[in-house]
Order: C-alpha cells, then structure tokens, then sequence
C-alpha cells in the first residue's frame, strides 16, 4: 500500500518536472527567437536551428508562424524587426525631481 502510494507520488514529481521542463524550454526559445529578431538582418537556417533548438524543418515552421521571409534557395532567414514598444516615458526633469523628493524624503 505504502509502496503503491510512494510510486504514484513519483510519477506525478515526474511529470510536474517535464511540463516544468517543457515550460522553460519553451520560454528559452521565445527568449532566442525575440533576440535573432534584434540581432540579425539576415540568418543561415543552420545557424537559426542551432540557436534555437530545433531542426531544420521545425525552424521552417517557426518563421513562417513568426511571418519571417524565409528564402529556400539561399537557406537565409529575414526576421521581421518588432516594433518598437510605446511606453510610459518620463523626461528626465520629472526624474531628477522624483530623485530629489526621495533623497529629501531619506535625509529627513
């Protein structure tokens, strides 16, 4: 009874740890993919696959599910750059009197 409880217990461990596995692997490539995209103008497929993990014919699909141009004559890959992420900016006159409040706030 003890020993059938403790088996089940391992496998369910072993089971949270592969989809724990399988979330940072997936997490990695995202990572990879978002950094070939700010790094590169143009990739060999080999040296994408590489990077990311995957073969050849899984790279293919991931560009083309990213909207990449993929040229198969040459085997290069053209990432398509993101645009630019629009954000709350502060001039640097409102940071320098946030950093001037809290030194003041510290002082006293």
């Amino acid at each position: 009874m003890v020993r059938n409880l403790l088996c089940e217990e391992v496998k369910v461990l072993s089971f949270i740890c592969l989809l724990i596995l399988i979330l940072i692997s997936d997490a990695v490539r995202k990572r990879a993919i978002e950094l070939i995209t700010r790094a590169y103008s143009s990739i060999s497929l080999s040296d994408f696959s590489s990077m990311v993990g995957v073969t050849s014919e899984e790279a293919v699909k991931l560009i083309t599910d990213q909207g990449w141009v993929f040229d198969a004559a040459s085997n290069m890959i053209e990432p398509v750059k993101a645009p630019p992420q629009t954000g709350e900016t502060t001039s640097s006159e409102d940071q320098l009197y946030k950093l001037t409040e809290f030194v003041s706030f510290l002082e006293n």
